[in-house]
């Protein structure tokens, strides 16, 4: 499938800024090249969140992990006694 790129510049920025702050938004990592590839999980999720669907939001993810009390395994130390 091709992208849909559009031919206005302004277009084009207009719409990266708009990502920029869907991601911000919505806890992703904003990457420029994410832009109009739909092969992209964000992109996938700003289309989604365009036309009115359900879309993931991370930072609703990250409060749920702070709240059950989520701590990752720490790393064991290797022992260089050896």
């Amino acid at each position: 499938m091709a992208k849909k790129v559009p031919q206005d510049i302004n277009q084009i920025f207009d719409d990266l800024d708009k990502l920029r702050d869907f991601c911000r938004d919505h806890g992703f990592r904003f990457i420029e090249s994410d832009l109009y590839n739909p092969r992209m999980f964000v992109w996938q999720q700003y289309t989604k969140f365009l036309n009115g669907k359900n879309c993931k939001n991370n930072w609703d993810d990250e409060i749920s992990r702070v709240r059950s009390g989520y701590k990752p395994n720490p790393r064991r130390e290797v022992d260089k006694r050896t």
